[in-house]
């Protein structure tokens, strides 16, 4: 783990866990990254948090994939308890490779009745030690006759 080239990926602000299903999606693209932590930062005061359940979950770009699988899950606390701006919960150790050609997926799993602004993140760290893409490696004759 180089922690020097790890960083922080948010995704896109003005969300809201009011109400259920996918709200954003992150793709690696060219190089693969190993999701080191997720979490959710919320942005609006007041708001009661009981109940809340996000998830991140991980699924192929490919057509007619399997369903998404979580790669973590975040349960907001039980009873009455007030959440205000600033306030996180996160998951991290995930250690979860994401390949180009996968996604990332966050989700409000259950949602909570009346104001409850969250912004959600990963911390990702690019992993550069992966085999060529090659499909039918081959070797060469040099051509000795030019020396």
């Amino acid at each position: 783990m180089y922690t020097q080239v790890q960083h922080q990926f948010l995704f896109a602000s003005g969300m809201t866990a009011t109400a259920s299903g996918d709200n954003a999606v992150w793709r690696p693209g060219y190089q693969p990254h190993i999701i080191r932590a997720v979490g959710a930062v919320f942005t609006t005061s007041g708001m009661t948090a009981s109940g809340l359940v996000l998830a991140f979950k991980t699924q192929s770009l490919a057509s007619g994939a399997a369903a998404a699988a979580d790669l973590a899950v975040l349960t907001g606390p039980s009873g009455t308890a007030v959440l205000g701006p600033g306030q996180v919960m996160y998951k991290d150790g995930l250690n979860t490779k994401v390949s180009p050609g996968q996604k990332v997926i966050f989700n409000v799993r259950t949602a909570v009745a009346g104001t409850c602004g969250i912004r959600a993140f990963i911390w990702v760290e690019p992993s550069p030690e992966i085999p060529a893409n090659v499909t039918l490696p081959g070797t060469t004759t040099p051509n000795m006759s030019n020396l």
